[in-house]
């Protein structure tokens, strides 16, 4: 029973003093709520303008024309580390230059190794935060502990952190709206690739069961994510077959080690004499992820012919693994699985067949399981048969745009409306006219979803347009048509 509860019955009363008692309970339960604000709003520490990219400069760093101007804030907040006890965790704020309300996105990052390649620092997958906001939306994405400002190691694909360090990045961003005049609609996404698939549906997860009324999901698009770690995970990396990504599963097994404290006493409990050296020397921070993964890789081929990294271990250890489902390791795995749960917003889990790091089937197994559980609106989406973990970037993020584009209001967003447009399958033309006819001249453009320009061309916007495509595969495809006096953009679908 909490305290607050106790001190309410205490003033509750009884007998002749009730109504006086009962303005007293009235006012303190005011001053409980006015206090649970307070606390919420002191999540946020601090704010911090980072400068802004261009639409032009975006375009030219990914590849693909980008349509707005983004601010960008380091955003630093108060958020539980792994034993309750507060720390100063950091994150990146997104916000295009376009006015009114924004729908929110939060953006769950992939694996790094080097506590400084995070997107508040301007690196790595802030990249794809801007993107998104870019196309309109603004954009949270939290460092996670043990990277960025906060202490410690990071705590690798554990559940509950990802989510309260994103939650809690939330929370502080609506703090720090009013500052910088944000003004955000209520709609809120949930998107992440790789490491950040896994966040990002822990994140998701979290928040359906426990903040519908303050955090309610639109929509949530997880992309090429390890969500059954104790199951496709596990299976897969202890196999014969060589893999090449063997670090892994030592970050895995010391984000565990520290989240329960019984995974092992010694390295040397579970590695096999120069494995366990080696993982002590990335724990001391002596070699990175990266090189530690180097160093496996040829240990391993050295040793057993292959990158096989189940042989890291000692042979009672994998039969242990293997085998045990009470095995310490094999508990932690199955805490951190995020599949087994029924989403209730729309998702869409998008993936590459071709990943070499993460294997697939976790996205085809999540779909099944949340469908067998009476999921309303699950899908798993392939986005491309023979790519690869890195090369299904692009398509992965383009299709979850497309998906959250769909539950947005008319926008600098979704501009199709400012489009007049008719499409002929048979005759493969594409014909339009836009609304404003004192565009002048521009340029059309068609895009697969790579991203590759595969048909561009100058056009007269002042009348009725006809586009020769030539013969297309069939999927889905982005037209733009550009000029001084904007972007628009409409989505192809080709059966």
């Amino acid at each position: 029973m909490s305290k607050n509860y106790l001190i309410l019955r205490r003033w509750s009363g009884v007998g002749n003093k009730r109504n006086e008692n009962m303005k007293i309970w009235k006012c303190l339960l005011l001053l409980i709520v006015l206090g649970g604000q307070s606390l919420q709003a002191q999540r946020l520490v601090s704010g911090q303008p980072l400068g802004q990219r261009s639409a032009a400069q975006l375009t030219a760093e990914i590849g693909i024309p980008m349509p707005n101007d983004v601010f960008l804030y380091k955003i630093q907040y108060e958020t539980p580390d792994l034993h309750g006890i507060t720390d100063t965790a950091s994150g990146l704020l997104v916000v295009p230059d376009i006015p009114g309300q924004l729908p929110l996105i939060c953006y769950q990052h992939g694996t790094i190794g080097n506590k400084a390649d995070v997107p508040s620092n301007l690196v790595g997958e802030a990249l794809l935060a801007m993107a998104f906001g870019s196309m309109g939306y603004a954009v949270v994405a939290p460092d996670y502990l043990g990277l960025g400002d906060s202490r410690g190691f990071h705590p690798y694909v554990h559940a509950q952190t990802e989510a309260s360090a994103a939650i809690d990045l939330l929370y502080a961003t609506q703090s720090f709206a009013p500052s910088i005049s944000l003004s955000l609609s209520g709609q809120l996404f949930i998107s992440g690739y790789s490491q950040g698939g896994h966040g990002a549906m822990a994140l998701f997860r979290e928040l359906e069961a426990r903040h519908t009324q303050t955090l309610p999901v639109t929509a949530a698009a997880p992309m090429s994510g390890p969500y059954s770690i104790s199951g496709e995970m596990k299976r897969n990396l202890f196999l014969n077959t060589p893999y090449f990504y063997p670090s892994y599963l030592p970050y895995t097994l010391n984000s565990f080690q520290m989240a329960y404290g019984n995974i092992y006493t010694e390295l040397s409990d579970l590695y096999r004499p120069g494995y366990d050296s080696l993982v002590q020397d990335f724990l001391d921070r002596k070699i990175s992820l990266g090189s530690l993964n180097t160093r496996l890789i040829n240990k391993l081929s050295q040793d057993f012919g292959a990158s096989i990294p189940r042989m890291m271990f000692k042979d009672s250890v994998q039969l242990l693994i293997q085998h045990d489902s009470t095995h310490p390791f094999n508990v932690a795995m199955r805490l951190n699985d995020v599949y087994d749960w029924t989403p209730q917003a729309p998702t869409r889990i998008f993936y590459c067949e071709g990943d070499d790091q993460v294997f697939y089937t976790n996205s085809i197994f999540t779909d099944s399981v949340m469908n067998r559980r009476g999921a309303a609106d699950v899908k798993a989406r392939s986005v491309g048969e023979t790519l690869n973990h890195v090369d299904c970037v692009v398509p992965a993020t383009l299709n979850s745009i497309f998906f959250f584009n769909g539950f947005v209001p008319l926008t600098a967003i979704e501009s199709e409306k400012l489009l007049s447009v008719f499409w002929h399958v048979d005759e493969n033309r594409f014909d339009f006219q836009l609304a404003d006819a004192s565009a002048g001249q521009g340029m059309f453009r068609m895009l697969d979803m790579q991203g590759k320009v595969i048909l561009e061309q100058s056009v007269k916007l002042a009348f009725r347009q006809q586009i020769d495509l030539g013969e297309r595969a069939s999927g889905i495809y982005l037209v733009e048509i550009s000029s001084e006096k904007g972007l628009w953009r409409k989505k192809l679908w080709l059966k």
